[in-house]
């Protein structure tokens, strides 16, 4: 058998020393680019990140953080919190509740007949139902008021509601003097003035349609201004009452008979801003 030492210089392998040596060092150099590579991509491969990170906010940082990940060992990948250097204002819009239509709303009214008051149509709230409640019980009496207000949020304001007076008070033909059975009707009306000192009284004065159109206007206003002065002369402003003559021009029944004529020959009151406080 042959050694290697033999071989050699015959053209087998080469002796130790020569051609082998030869090699060392270019695999060196060959194995050392390798790792510089690896490491250029390694270190790269963030930086490129980062320059995304700039551009797209939080979404770049959770990419560099999984990319870190796979480049390095575990106990480096934590990524660093990237701190924002731009800020976000949010703008929120005032809300606009859009008005309810109101055209389905009843109308809140009372209406004073027979000796009772009958309170009817909406009111906004329960408060407002209430402190109406209570000043026609305090003017009527428990047992005439009659209390049939809805509750709805949509209605306009109750200080601004009136009084229709169906209760009236009758002539005489042919005469403003006003009697002493209808006086208690004008005593509610003075008592409602007396508590209520921002409220306003519209009195107007009607007729029947025997004589002139022009007498009967005159006798309309004078039957009018007799009412307004009963009340003048205990102690109400007269500036808070109005008083209009209507004559024949609005009647209520007909005038064909004695007892429509009767009906006719009337006073109705109006009562204005019963809720307002003085």
């Amino acid at each position: 058998m042959t050694d290697e030492r033999d071989a050699g210089p015959q053209g087998g392998e080469p002796e130790p020393g020569t051609a082998r040596r030869s090699n060392e060092p270019l695999i060196l150099v060959l194995i050392g680019l390798g790792v510089a590579a690896l490491l250029f991509a390694a270190s790269a491969l963030p930086v490129v990140l980062s320059r995304d990170d700039e551009s797209t906010g939080e979404a770049a940082a959770a990419t560099t953080t999984v990319a870190t990940a796979a480049t390095q060992p575990a106990a480096t990948t934590v990524a660093e919190p990237v701190e924002s250097t731009s800020t976000t204002t949010t703008s929120v819009a005032p809300t606009t509740t859009e008005a309810l239509p109101a055209e389905d709303v009843p109308e809140s009214i009372a209406v004073v007949s027979g000796g009772q008051i009958v309170l009817e149509g909406a009111v906004p709230d329960e408060a407002s139902r209430a402190e109406i409640v209570e000043l026609a019980v305090g003017i009527f009496g428990p047992d005439n008021v009659v209390d049939n207000y809805v509750i709805d949020e949509r209605a306009s304001d109750p200080s601004l509601g009136n009084i229709r007076v169906d209760d009236t008070v009758l002539f005489a033909p042919d005469s403003a003097q006003i009697t002493p059975e209808f006086e208690p009707l004008l005593n509610q009306g003075l008592a409602l003035l007396t508590i209520r000192p921002a409220s306003t009284f519209v009195v107007i004065g009607h007729t029947d349609s025997l004589g002139g159109e022009t007498y009967n206007q005159e006798l309309s206003q004078a039957r009018a201004d007799a009412v307004v002065g009963w009340w003048v002369d205990r102690g109400i402003d007269p500036a808070r009452l109005t008083a209009i003559g209507r004559g024949e021009t609005e009647p209520i029944a007909s005038n064909d008979t004695r007892e429509g004529r009767e009906r006719n020959r009337r006073i109705e009151v109006t009562i204005e801003n019963l809720l307002v406080e003085s």
